[in-house]
């Protein structure tokens, strides 16, 4: 979404770094060229190859900004890249800080992992020094960089979504989960949810289903079993599921950044039960716009009382669209994303 605010000001010249299994990367690029995005033949993920189209563009056109949309991104093309970078600025996204829960994922999956958090921590404040600026998704990770190095540029620009399309005529039957099925955190939070807190559901709901949508589910649960669990795979137009539940849960254990999950549930006006983990830093109240659980019984129990009280469904799910349309409408970050655009040009 910030490539299409931007769009509407600038040429933007985009270089896509596919995994090479990547199932949708015909569908988003062909979506992108239709927005007018200039798509740069792309490689495969994890591998500096960048084609002579794109070494020409560096070393040829002159431009603004160079942008870095992820982290992990930036550690294999940065070093490749730098020399031809020298007079142009280098902005990354960060959309979720890792150091900071990297204690709870060591203490949830009981196994040791790469790095030791404190080499991790190094690596990734590391990275983040080399660009000129960054863009934090949440106010709290931007106050932890801080905290790390005051002398970081950096500025908050929550993720923007467009209206939902869909229509809520009457409250769904089923409970609705998305996220991306390769990434760690969410399989994570589907396996707590399915041994810890599903079969506490269903002693009282016993006909409700969850729908898992989201890329790479897993095979053997792509029709619902006895357990009630539907995975579908990855899907185009999210509105009928969105549509179609009752209530949206989030039961991650940990991440920082916005989670656009939940940003699609508001939109939606689909009431939400989450962890404290997946609500930090989007302007979540508790028994406001949400209701915020992080002991299984707690979370089941919430999750069959917005199932069962449809006037507090309601008060919940208004409460967050207009979260939603304050913080995380197309209008309030193009001014946000527009202007730190301006400043920063000026300010060179």
């Amino acid at each position: 979404m910030f490539i299409k605010i931007l769009r509407a000001k600038y040429d933007i010249f985009l270089f896509p770094c596919f995994a090479k299994k990547d199932e949708n990367r015909e569908y988003y690029a062909g979506h992108l060229k239709s927005m007018g995005i200039k798509i740069i033949t792309p490689s495969d993920f994890g591998r500096a190859n960048f084609s002579l189209e794109l070494l020409v563009l560096l070393k040829e056109k002159r431009f603004k900004i160079i942008w870095f949309d992820f982290l992990f991104i930036f550690e294999i093309y940065y070093p490749y890249l730098k020399d031809l970078l020298k007079d142009v600025p280098v902005f990354l996204t960060v959309h979720d800080l890792n150091y900071p829960w990297f204690d709870i994922k060591i203490d949830i999956l009981k196994r040791k992992l790469k790095y030791h958090i404190g080499e991790y921590k190094k690596i990734e404040l590391r990275n983040y020094e080399k660009a000129d600026f960054l863009i934090t998704t949440s106010e709290a990770d931007k106050e932890q960089l801080l905290k790390e190095n005051p002398d970081f540029r950096i500025k908050t620009v929550p993720t923007p979504f467009e209206p939902h399309k869909g229509s809520r005529r009457k409250p769904g039957k089923d409970l609705l989960f998305i996220g991306d099925m390769h990434r760690g955190v969410n399989i994570d939070a589907m396996r707590y949810f399915r041994k810890n807190i599903f079969p506490l559901i269903k002693k009282e709901i016993p006909e409700v289903r969850l729908f898992i949508v989201g890329s790479s589910p897993d095979k053997k649960k792509k029709k619902a079993g006895d357990d009630g669990i539907v995975e579908t795979g990855w899907v185009s137009d999210l509105s009928g599921y969105l549509d179609s539940c009752r209530v949206f849960v989030a039961p991650m254990r940990w991440g920082g950044g916005i989670k656009n999950k939940l940003i699609q549930a508001m939109w939606a006006g689909l009431p939400i039960v989450s962890t404290s983990a997946a609500a930090e830093g989007m302007g979540f109240s508790d028994n406001r716009n949400i209701l915020i659980a992080d002991d299984p019984a707690d979370f089941a129990e919430k999750v069959v009382l917005l199932y069962r009280d449809t006037v507090l469904s309601k008060k919940l799910a208004a409460s967050a669209l207009s979260l939603a349309r304050s913080t995380y409408s197309m209008n309030a970050v193009k001014e946000k994303l527009i202007d730190l655009f301006e400043k920063y040009e000026f300010a060179r």
